[in-house]
C-alpha cells in the first residue's frame, strides 16, 4: 500500500513532468513556426506552473516571457508587451535588480515599446 504522502508526491511529480512536457512542446512548435500550437502548449504549462508554484515564481515569469516571444514573432507587439510587463513585475519581486534575467526582460520591453511606437 502507498501512503497519502507518497500519493501526493507522485501527483506533484506527474504535474511537474506534464508542465515540463507542455513547455518543451511549446518551444518545439515555436521553432517550427506553428505559433498556434506553441501558444496552446505554453499556456498549458503556464497554468500548471501557476497552480503548482504560485503566481510569483520565477518559472511563471519565464512562461510569460515564452508566450510573449511567440506574440512577438507573430507581430502582436501589444500582447507581447503586456506579458513582458507581467514577467518583469514578478522578476522585480524575486530577483536582484541587477539580475541578467531582469535586464534581459527590460531590454525586451524597450524593443517592444519601440516597435509599438513605429506602428
Amino acid at each position: 500500500k502507498s501512503s497519502a504522502a507518497e500519493w501526493q508526491w507522485r501527483k506533484r511529480a506527474e504535474k511537474c513532468l506534464l508542465e515540463y512536457s507542455y513547455n518543451s512542446i511549446g518551444g518545439a512548435y515555436g521553432k517550427l513556426g506553428d505559433f498556434g500550437k506553441a501558444l496552446e502548449n505554453y499556456r498549458k504549462s503556464l497554468n500548471i506552473r501557476i497552480e503548482s508554484l504560485g503566481p510569483e515564481h520565477f518559472d511563471v515569469a519565464t512562461s510569460y516571457n515564452n508566450i510573449a516571444f511567440i506574440y512577438f514573432r507573430t507581430g502582436d507587439y501589444k500582447q507581447a508587451l503586456t506579458l513582458m510587463y507581467k514577467a518583469r513585475e514578478i522578476q522585480e519581486k524575486i530577483l536582484d535588480m541587477n539580475s541578467p534575467y531582469l535586464q534581459e526582460t527590460r531590454r525586451a520591453i524597450e524593443i517592444l515599446e519601440s516597435k509599438i511606437k513605429q506602428e
